[in-house]
Formats: C-alpha cells, structure tokens, sequence
C-alpha cells in the first residue's frame, strides 16, 4: 500500500486507509488509522497516571494488542485506556488497527511509530542510543587480562545493565591505576560517589567476575598494619589494628622518633622488622584510603613524630606520598620522602616505560610546589621516560 491509499486528515488530523489484502470478503470492516503528523510535545502534558500506564504499555513491545494493553490496565484503569489509546493517536504516536464490529470500530492492535522516541519523552532509556554505547564500550579494552575477561561477559547482558557494570570495571581500573586499597565502601565511593551507591546484584556480579581481594578491596575491616616502639609487649612482630581500635585509645606506652611509611607490602614487612624497634613502622596502602587517614591522624596526634615516605618511584607514587604528607602537614610535623630520590631509579634491575597518562600526571606535579627530592625524581622521569617499582629496591 501506498500513500495514495491513505485518506485526506480529518478534523482531528486523522488520516484512515481499508486494509487491501487477500479476498474483499475478508476484508470488510478493516481499517488503520494514524495522525497527519508527529505531535511529540503532546505527552509532556499528559497527567502521570497516563504517563505511567503508557510506560507499562510500551513494555509489551512495539505493536501490541488492544486486549493486551487492556489487560495491562487492569478493572482500575480501564476507563482510561480508551482515552490514553487516543490520545496516543492523536499525538502521532500510534498506527490503529480497527475491525467494525456490532456497528462500531473496535481497536485490535497499536503500532507504535516513535518507539524509542516516545520512550525518551516518558523519562525511558532509548534503548537504540544504549545498544550504540555498549558497542562502543565493548571495542574498547582493558590491559588488566580479568577485568578484560568480566568485560566481555558484558555483551550477554542487556544494554542499560552492561553500560552500569562496564563503569564500574572503568572504576576499578582507575583504582588499580591510583593503587588504592579498602573496603567495599572505599570502592563504592571511588566508583560511584556514595559508600552504598553500589547494588547488592552488582557486588555479586564483580565478586563472582573477579578476585577483588587481588585488587585491594575487601569486604572486612580494613586493619592499620604497624609496627612500633610502643607497649603492646606481648606482640614481638608487626601487627594490625582495625580503625575503632585506634579511635577508642588503646593504651599503648611509649614514643616514636619518627614515623616510616612504606607503600609495597613486602617491602614494608622488611622494613618493619628492620626499623620497627626504635620507630613507627606503617604500610601506607597505595591512595590512602578514608579510614587509613583517620586512623593514622590519631596515631599522630598521640604521638607526633616526623614522617618519612616510601612509595614507588613512579608518578603515582609520588601523588601518594603527597597525600600521606598532607596529614603531617595538617598536624604541623615534618615529613620527608625517602628512597624516593631520582638515584633511585639506576638501582632498579627493571624499569617500565611512562604511559601518555604517566606525563601528564608528571607534568602536572611539576606545576605544583613539591619537595626537592620528588620534583628531581619527577624530572628524571620524564627525560628519561621511565618509571619502577619500589619492590626493585630491596631492603629499604
């Protein structure tokens, strides 16, 4: 059928067409019917009660029955449904398939012509624009060979669910990146902005996808790890206490001289059983993380002693140290980085080369006042283009 068929608009803009297949005899009595023109501003002022049954209805597809759409309205709503229904048509949403019967038109089915537009103006995701996204997402990659696997599991899940945990892969990505450790909670703030702003279903679907434990999120209580010349007498070796530990005041007798922060985990227990007998030993877990901040704020403000921070010498371990040193700062105690120097880097045995995102971090540090030794350390990066890691180091 043609435009030809379709009869002129009448009062309402209503333009009618019999439908014109098969035998005549079958056909009487048959007719569709659609607005002269697309009016999409008509639904904005559409009461909510008829906004929300036409988001149920466009649920069901785009050309469902008039005795499904019924269905969906249920005893409550059926006196509307028939209002809606032209109102849908009259607005150009529709095309309205009717059979006469018992002397009147009765609607049979409404195809809808703005699909996803109209799912657009009732406050619905275009689902079209969502599937376009997910396929931009899923060309990119991942270097992190799990997070690369978890992506591609995406492709089986639905458009707007894909987009919801591809962000948060790119949010553990950007973790991993900062070198930052926690709780669930620390992650969800990174990821979303809000300590419960992840779902409990997506918490399932990374846990099951990947060793968060491996990525430095944990469901427990995060514990401070230390060692120090203080009096828990029974505890030869290092230890680690949780956060309300710390907060309740624990006793404990002595003073620091100073205070080491170390950033690897095995260099740190080196360290500790190295120098944890005169002075305050502390893993300092890549970005400090909330609970690490408070937790070490009140360690200072019982025993204030200077700072000296060990983090990779890379670019962002020198954002790390910054942010440990903001808290001796705070306190007005010095703080100094240590094997940090530019030296550092000719005695790693392995160096890695800078990423485009290393120099831009690194030229951005450098527009910042910084400490002689990170600023040579920032220097040498750059004109050379490498970075390392402080494990290469050996006993610090």
């Amino acid at each position: 059928m043609s435009e030809a068929d379709w009869s002129s608009a009448d009062a309402r803009g209503i333009r009618t067409r019999r439908l014109d297949v098969g035998a005549k005899s079958t056909l009487r009595g048959k007719r569709q019917r659609r607005a002269d023109a697309l009016n999409p501003e008509a639904c904005a002022f559409w009461p909510e009660d008829w906004r929300g049954l036409t988001r149920e209805w466009l649920a069901r597809g785009e050309a469902p029955q008039w005795r499904t759409l019924l269905g969906i309205a249920g005893p409550g709503r059926a006196a509307m449904a028939p209002e809606l229904l032209d109102a849908l048509l009259d607005g150009g949403w529709i095309t309205l398939d009717e059979k006469r019967e018992d002397g009147r038109w009765a609607p049979i089915r409404a195809t809808f012509r703005e699909f996803e537009r109209l799912r657009e103006r009732l406050g619905l995701p275009n689902r079209q624009q969502l599937a376009e996204q997910r396929q931009a997402l899923l060309e990119a990659h991942f270097d992190d060979v799990a997070l690369e696997a978890a992506m591609q599991g995406l492709a089986a899940m639905s458009a707007a669910l894909a987009i919801r945990r591809h962000a948060l892969l790119e949010a553990l990505a950007s973790w991993i990146a900062d070198q930052r450790s926690g709780t669930r909670r620390d992650f969800a703030l990174h990821a979303s902005g809000n300590t419960k702003g992840i779902a409990d279903a997506d918490w399932n679907w990374l846990a099951s996808s990947l060793t968060l434990a491996d990525y430095g999120i944990e469901a427990h209580t995060p514990l401070l790890l230390i060692r120090a010349p203080l009096g828990i007498t029974a505890v030869p070796d290092l230890v680690g206490l949780s956060p309300a530990t710390i907060a309740a005041g624990i006793g404990l007798q002595g003073s620091v001289l100073r205070w080491r922060l170390v950033e690897n985990r095995t260099s740190f227990e080196r360290a500790a059983r190295r120098y944890g007998h005169e002075d305050g030993v502390i893993w300092l877990p890549g970005y400090p993380p909330e609970w690490w901040k408070q937790s070490v704020a009140q360690l200072l403000s019982r025993y204030p002693a200077p700072a000296w921070i060990a983090c990779d010498p890379d670019p962002a371990g020198i954002e790390i140290a910054l942010a440990a040193g903001a808290l001796w700062q705070t306190a007005a105690l010095a703080w100094q980085p240590w094997r940090m120097e530019a030296a550092a880097l000719d005695q790693l045995r392995s160096r890695k080369p800078l990423t485009d995102d290393d120099r831009s971090r690194l030229l951005r540090l450098l527009s910042t006042p910084l400490h002689a030794g990170l600023r040579a350390l920032a220097e040498t990066m750059l004109e050379r283009g490498e970075k390392g890691e402080q494990e290469g180091l050996g006993d610090l």
